[in-house]
Formats: C-alpha cells, sequence, structure tokens
C-alpha cells in the first residue's frame, strides 16, 4: 500500500514537471534541458529512496512484533514442559518412597526443586499454604527433602515407619496438587 502511494506520488511529479516544462525552462538549450530533467529525476530518487526507509521501518516493526510473539509461544511451550517435568520427578519420587529408595527418592526431588525454582520462583510460597502446614500433612520444600535425606540413614533394624512414609508421601500430594493447579497448560 506504501509502495503504491510512492509510486503514484512519483508518477505525479513526473506529470507536473512535464505539463510545466516549458514555463520552468524558457530558453531551448540543452544543457538546461538536461539539467532540469536531472533535477527532477533526483527528486523523485530521493521521495523513492525516503518512501522505501520508511517502508522497511514498517517491516521491521511487524517483523519485530511477529518475533517477540513467537518467543513468548516459545516460552510458554517450554513452561508447560518444565511443569510436565516437575510432575513426572514427583511421580518418581513418590514410586521410589514406595519402593524405599530413598537415594534415588532425594535426587528425584532435588531435580524438582530445581526445575520448579526456574518456572516459580518462590515455589514454597506458592506451593504451601498456611492452612495445608496446619493440617500436618504439608512441609517445606526443606523439611521435605531434610526427611529424604534422614531416610537414606534407615536401615533393616530400624526403617522408615508407616506413619513417615505416608507423611511425606502426603507432602508430596500436596506438592503434585498445587503444581497441578498453577500449571500454564491447563489454564489454557
Amino acid at each position: 500500500m506504501i509502495r503504491f502511494i510512492f509510486i503514484s506520488i512519483s508518477i505525479l511529479i513526473i506529470y507536473l514537471s512535464y505539463i510545466f516544462f516549458q514555463d520552468i525552462v524558457l530558453n531551448n538549450s540543452y544543457s538546461q534541458k538536461f539539467s532540469y530533467i536531472g533535477t527532477i529525476a533526483t527528486g523523485v530518487a530521493l521521495l523513492l529512496a525516503i518512501m522505501e526507509i520508511l517502508n522497511s521501518i514498517r517491516v521491521t516493526k511487524t517483523i519485530q512484533q511477529k518475533t517477540l510473539k513467537a518467543l513468548e509461544d516459545v516460552k510458554k511451550i517450554e513452561n508447560a514442559s518444565s511443569y510436565s517435568d516437575c510432575l513426572s520427578a514427583l511421580d518418581s519420587v513418590t514410586s521410589d518412597l514406595n519402593e524405599e529408595k530413598y537415594e534415588s527418592a532425594k535426587i528425584n526431588f532435588q531435580n524438582l526443586r530445581k526445575i520448579l525454582v526456574k518456572v516459580v520462583p518462590e515455589s514454597d510460597a506458592l506451593i504451601f499454604s498456611e492452612n495445608d502446614i496446619s493440617k500436618g500433612y504439608a512441609d517445606t520444600f526443606n523439611d521435605i527433602e531434610y526427611k529424604l535425606m534422614k531416610a537414606m540413614k534407615t536401615t533393616l533394624s530400624s526403617p522408615l515407619s508407616t506413619r513417615q512414609k505416608n507423611n511425606l508421601i502426603k507432602s508430596l500430594l500436596v506438592v503434585k496438587s498445587h503444581v497441578e493447579s498453577i500449571n500454564p497448560a491447563k489454564r489454557s
């Protein structure tokens, strides 16, 4: 559209210069005719150059907007993928707890924390409500990790009690429930 307007203006200038040629150039010398035509051509070229610059600016802004939108979409997809990784890590931790693989559970939980901190910087504040903690089945991430480290020290003669294991699993399920609720893929 912009190019069409610029070309129209250029054609109008050339047409007007042709109509007023005799009025502007009274002397029929070839050098004055050549100078006149050169001036008109230079003016039209300058106008076209300015129009092309303006068109390039418009195109650049459009490309920039589309690129920013594409980057936002990629970030949303990466975040959704990270939430999926969190849920997978939580499932692994829970499974490891049930199978009494406490070292593996601790490693998976640490991986969960790393991923979750990337997507939700204030993870503890968003995951654990006062209500969850007051009910006694939700701990902070530090508490859960500490309990997993303590579980690694258990032996066959002094295993983790069923109650301790169930409390850990309940805390992990609270985490999982909240991660699922803040997952952007679920909200869209």
